[in-house]
């Protein structure tokens, strides 16, 4: 008769984590870890982010706010955002004050490992942010961490959760999530980020609401 060591019957039985205060740049291999995992044994799991939680970035692109991590192979991972939860990448926002440089929106979810996704609520790539025009700013990306109105002699207005800000003036509005951003005078303006990235890694449950693209 074969017997498992308790180690292995902790990895082999199913445990949910739930996810129940806003984050930023959440991990899903440390989140395991924080809960019990060794790190080397094959995953068996969900992890769930409860209503109305928002999962997001510090940062906008290259930034990601929620990443798989490298779960051992043979792992059975899966994802439930519930309805009202948002995984949204920071919206755009200009990196220098009338430098024309500016910072595309943040990207959502990043699979590196093989999950089950059930999307009950929003994912989304943080909105670009607005081109300048002369003296007057653009307007914030949305997303979470939203980017705010670029600072000119009169700085665009921030995003918010969902939508882009106004541009001050003739400048571009910052793009609502999974939307670039409109361009201004100068033309410059920020992409929006991605909603997924690694789409081949995923199966999904119910794809839902996603705004942005899906490589």
């Amino acid at each position: 008769m074969l017997y498992a060591s308790p180690q292995t019957l902790a990895n082999l039985q199913a445990r949910d984590v739930l996810i129940s205060v806003d984050q930023y740049n959440v991990i899903l291999t440390d989140l395991a870890r924080d809960n019990g995992w060794n790190g080397t044994s094959r995953y068996f799991g969900r992890f769930i982010v409860m209503p109305g939680i928002k999962i997001g970035s510090t940062t906008a692109y290259p930034a990601v706010a929620l990443k798989t991590g490298a779960f051992p192979a043979g792992s059975k991972i899966s994802l439930l955002i519930s309805a009202g939860a948002y995984v949204v990448g920071a919206g755009g926002n200009f990196a220098e004050r009338s430098s024309g440089v500016v910072n595309s929106g943040g990207h959502a979810i990043e699979a590196a490992s093989a999950i089950t996704i059930d999307n009950q609520g929003v994912i989304g790539g943080g909105g670009g942010v607005g081109g300048n025009s002369v003296y007057v700013g653009g307007g914030g990306g949305a997303g979470f961490l939203p980017g705010p109105g670029a600072a000119e002699q009169t700085s665009g207005s921030p995003g918010t959760l969902t939508t882009g800000g106004a541009g001050a003036g003739n400048a571009g509005r910052g793009g609502d999530l999974g939307k670039n951003g409109s361009p201004g005078d100068r033309g410059a303006y920020g992409l929006a980020g991605k909603a997924i990235i690694g789409n081949v890694n995923i199966t999904w449950i119910n794809q839902g609401d996603i705004r942005g693209a899906i490589t």
